[in-house]
């Protein structure tokens, strides 16, 4: 389907037009026509002397005066708006119909008179050439004109038949009227020649027309299509440069004299850099970039300009798109990649930095950190420096998560203004890393650091409160041999924790005495990962008696895990570093399938409590996993307990809660563990239904001499109880502890070296099925000689 524009024009009115504006751009020929006419007249009537031939020739310059005074009025009254005016059109090409047919008269009476009066001498032959010249010339002067045509062959060509064919019967001589017939066919080919130019003019207007329409949609594309556009011939001078193109390079639009079209290239990049005000030098790089990109080097090229948009230039050669393509040049399709620019600088942004703190994210710090220790030079030392904000649950828990992000955003903005180098980025959460690198001594590297904690260990304006913040922070300095980031943070990341219990220090170094420990740790890393199963653990269950000491129905079980190499491994040691190392489920299983196992066997009436951590109860698999157990030690889940902290609530409660009603739902007890150690506790206890809650020892240390923890404990207990929640205390170690603990009445439970240490298994069976008399109080056993591992 061809091209169409609306343009709102009427084609076969602009063709009738342009048809009528060539019939009066001919007046040249028109005069000559009018000059042979009148030597036609001035020969017959020297041929003959009559003066009737002088009267032909004056008519003649009557009919070219009044043709001419035709054309100028034309011109004068032609305008570009009247090519869609047909009425103006037909009006005068009607106008130049009678001037042709007063020619055709002339042409007609001329013939008439030299046949009818003067036989076949001079006159008549003349009028014979005049008659077919000027036929032909009507043919190809006037477009092949049908009416004019006709107009010819009835008024100047038929008359003269006519006049030869009456003379050859007047006078007997047939082979006049044989001459006079010979006309009729020569006139038919006239006609169908002239009905051929006809067509042929009009066919030829209206593929100019549609190439007009076409031109007219090119330009409009060319000129609107939001990339700029530009042509260069085989000489490298421009051919066309669209208009958006002319917008991007600051180059006046195209108009009727634009000297941009035909000049060199360069010329018009010379343009370019003075529209831009850049000097010479500084445009050079831009223009062997160009040169480049035209020479074929390479296929695009991106520009910046002064005012910081930026082009991507593209080019491709004509002759390389068609090897059998005769043009020759380029075209150079150039285009505003400003914003493609920058959001993909805002995109390497967030992928690179900490959203939060506008400071380097894990990624990215380390990439930064590897770049500076590899231009680290002789002498010079690098420290790696972890950083923990130790107040930051606190401040999320008891004002809001929105506050603690506020923290955090303060301590990184103070970070940013230390004044010497260093390489700040965080990690996530509470933690930030700091690398300082070109260290010069074991002085340079405490002034600093000291530098950097002083600033930070401050208070701060968060909400509106006035909060004293401490970081702590474990550093780890390299000072030869071969520098690897994760060995160097791992190190820093051990000496914070070494530092977590250093009250009065914020920060230490990682140092000699510590690479022991610290390889210790790195065998157990590699120890879980390898395997640990329920036969390399060691159980050990504490149990929760009656207040008075006569029986006791459920214990708690406390895992050893037993290595070949490391020995015995408390679960202070391992559980963390199975958390850090992500193989918490594996060794929780583990755990859970032992002390299923074991409570087993014991008798029907007891039950085993078992921790479980924030991951665990995160994790999608957690029902299975206790189904599996449950069923493959065959233990009742009604037997099982399982203890959380309230640290599990704190990121997703929702979730949470929601596995916890579904181990509910199985069977199984569920016990809030360290109650009150929290900051939220309370809110807790309203929307979720726990079958007992476990109030930390922390409580009971002075409730035997101190009134005001007395109060607080006792509120406590009031408090689960008023929630038909079962009381278990912890802890409890002194005769004194225990009384007072019991004095509310109110306590269900008590668990301590008070009444038992942690026993094996087989003990537990002993006890429970030997019926032993109540242990007795002990004053002698305190929780200093036997710390209890758990998991938090």
């Amino acid at each position: 389907m061809p091209l169409s524009l609306q343009t709102g024009r009427d084609n076969n009115a602009i063709i009738r037009h342009r048809l009528v504006r060539e019939l009066y751009g001919s007046l040249k020929q028109s005069v000559l026509g009018a000059i042979c006419h009148m030597i036609v007249s001035l020969i017959s009537y020297g041929a003959t002397g009559d003066v009737m031939f002088l009267v032909f020739f004056f008519i003649v310059i009557a009919v070219f005066i009044g043709r001419t005074w035709d054309f100028k009025r034309y011109r004068q009254a032609y305008t570009p708006e009247a090519e869609n005016d047909l009425a103006f059109s037909r009006r005068w090409e009607f106008r130049y119909m009678v001037g042709v047919s007063g020619i055709a008269l002339w042409i007609g009476a001329f013939e008439l008179y030299s046949v009818l009066f003067h036989g076949f001498q001079v006159p008549v032959y003349l009028a014979i050439g005049v008659a077919f010249g000027t036929l032909t010339s009507t043919i190809g002067r006037n477009l092949g004109a049908k009416k004019l045509t006709w107009t010819f062959l009835i008024l100047g060509v038929i008359p003269l038949a006519i006049a030869i064919f009456a003379v050859g019967v007047i006078e007997e001589n047939y082979w006049y009227c044989s001459v006079a017939v010979v006309f009729l066919p020569f006139g038919m080919v006239a006609k169908t020649a002239a009905q051929e130019v006809t067509d042929l003019v009009e066919t030829n207007y209206h593929n100019r027309l549609e190439a007009e329409d076409l031109s007219v949609a090119l330009n409009l594309a060319l000129n609107y299509q939001p990339t700029g556009m530009m042509m260069l011939d085989g000489e490298g001078r421009v051919a066309l440069l669209n208009q958006t193109g002319r917008h991007m390079l600051k180059l006046p639009l195209a108009g009727d004299e634009d000297e941009l079209v035909g000049a060199p290239f360069e010329f018009l990049f010379d343009t370019v850099r003075k529209r831009y005000g850049v000097t010479v030098e500084d445009f050079e790089p831009l223009r062997i970039k160009l040169r480049g990109l035209l020479g074929g080097l390479e296929d695009k090229t991106t520009i910046r300009t002064p005012e910081g948009r930026h082009f991507e230039f593209r080019v491709n050669h004509l002759s390389d798109v068609d090897q059998g393509n005769p043009l020759q040049g380029a075209v150079i399709v150039f285009t505003d990649i400003t914003s493609q620019v920058e959001n993909a600088s805002v995109m390497a942004r967030l992928a690179n930095m900490d959203t939060l703190t506008q400071t380097p994210n894990r990624r990215h710090w380390n990439s930064l950190v590897e770049a500076s220790s590899s231009k680290i030079r002789l002498g010079e030392r690098i420290a790696i420096c972890v950083l923990d904000i130790n107040q930051l649950k606190l401040i999320n828990d008891t004002m809001s998560q929105m506050a603690g992000d506020a923290a955090i955003k303060q301590i990184a903005d103070k970070l940013n203004e230390i004044e010497f180098e260093t390489i700040i980025g965080r990690y996530g959460g509470d933690e930030f890393v700091i690398a300082i690198p070109g260290i010069k001594s074991t002085d340079d590297i405490a002034v600093k650091l000291d530098t950097i904690f002083n600033k930070i260990n401050t208070n701060y304006i968060v909400h509106g409160h006035s909060i004293d913040i401490k970081v702590s922070g474990g550093v780890y300095v390299h000072k030869s041999g071969r520098f690897v980031l994760t060995e160097a943070f791992s190190r820093a990341d051990h000496a914070l924790r070494k530092v977590k219990g250093m009250p009065t220090r914020a920060w230490t170094e990682f140092t000699r005495s510590m690479e022991m420990e610290y390889q210790r740790t790195l065998q157990i890393k590699a120890a879980l990962r390898e395997e640990i199963s329920e036969n390399s653990l060691k159980m050990m269950y504490q149990p929760m008696f009656l207040p008075d000491g006569s029986a006791f129905d459920c214990c708690e079980a406390l895992a050893r895990w037993v290595h070949p190499e490391l020995g015995e491994v408390g679960p202070a040691e391992f559980i963390e570093i199975a958390e850090e190392i992500g193989v918490i489920q594996m060794v929780t299983r583990a755990i859970l399938m032992k002390a299923c196992k074991d409570c087993a066997t014991w008798p029907a009436n007891a039950t085993v409590s078992v921790n479980f951590s924030t991951l665990d109860v995160a994790h999608p698999e957690v029902l299975g996993m206790v189904r599996s157990c449950l069923t493959e030690s065959g233990l009742d889940p009604r037997r099982l307990q399982i203890e959380v902290t309230e640290t599990v609530f704190v990121n997703d409660f929702h979730n949470m809660s929601r596995t916890l009603k579904s181990l509910q739902q199985l069977g199984v007890r569920i016990a809030l563990d360290d109650f009150g150690t929290g900051y939220s506790a309370l809110s807790y206890l309203t929307k979720l239904n726990f079958d007992k809650v476990k109030i930390d020892r922390s409580f009971i240390i002075n409730v035997a001499h101190d009134l005001q923890s007395q109060l607080l404990f006792n509120g406590i207990v009031a408090l689960s109880k008023s929630m038909k929640f079962d009381v278990v205390v912890e802890g409890v170690e002194t005769q004194e502890q225990l009384h007072a603990v019991t004095a509310t009445g109110e306590v269900d439970r008590i668990q301590g070296f008070i009444y038992s240490r942690p026993q094996t298994s087989e003990d537990i069976i002993e006890r429970l099925t030997d019926g032993d008399p109540p242990p007795t109080p002990s004053k002698l056993v305190t929780f200093e000689t036997f710390r209890k591992g758990r998991r938090a």
